[in-house]
């Protein structure tokens, strides 16, 4: 019994040298070269993640190339704005058109929209599409907080709540003013209006 626990044993080791002699070749690894460097935190290239370009504030005068003042011959030559029709669209109808990035231009939603006054032809109002934002950080899905914190001085037309629309003055831009709307503690909308604008309240 005891010789055939011998014997065992030393099939074992052998068993277990010969395993590792195969498993190995010159203190390498069978099947990878010793030319091949060692894996490091520097020898991994990071790869950076791709970020989309993010559009251009809204106001204090315009939007990108765009102002307000702008003809619609002007507004389109900027490259930022689009047309949705052809025709007299006036005081934001389907030919006042979007800004080119807006995500909807459908004719009827307000993101984006374009407003050009009916009486001058000019460029009165730009609406914010989700994404835009004042210079100051505030843009659609803003919260009412943050809307205080960036303009202390707003208040809704009825002042005696937290919902509605109001006015704010623009920093920079004197004979501009964002018309902001807000619904459940949250901006619905938000436009950068000259102080001319003769299109709606």
């Amino acid at each position: 019994m005891r010789g055939s626990i011998h014997v065992c044993v030393a099939m074992l080791a052998t068993l277990v040298t010969g395993g590792l002699s195969a498993c190995t070749q010159g203190g390498q690894p069978i099947g990878q070269s010793s030319a091949t460097p060692p894996v490091s935190g520097s020898s991994i290239a990071s790869a950076s993640p791709t970020t989309a370009p993010q559009p251009p504030p809204l106001g204090p005068r315009g939007y990108g190339a765009s102002s307000l003042g702008m003809t619609k011959a002007e507004a389109l030559a900027t490259g930022v704005t689009a047309m949705t029709a052809t025709g007299e669209g006036k005081c934001g109808g389907q030919g006042d058109g979007y800004l080119a990035d807006s995500p909807n231009t459908d004719g009827e939603a307000i993101a984006g929209r374009l407003f050009f006054s009916a009486a001058t032809g000019r460029l009165v109002a730009i609406y914010a599409f989700p994404g835009l934002k004042t210079p100051q950080g505030i843009g659609l899905g803003s919260s009412y907080e943050e809307l205080h914190a960036a303009y202390p001085s707003w208040t809704p037309i009825d002042p005696s709540g937290i919902d509605g629309r109001g006015g704010i003055p623009v920093p920079g831009n004197p004979d501009a003013h964002y018309r902001i709307v807000v619904t459940d503690r949250m901006i619905a909308e938000i436009s950068l209006d000259s102080n001319k604008q003769d299109c709606y309240e």
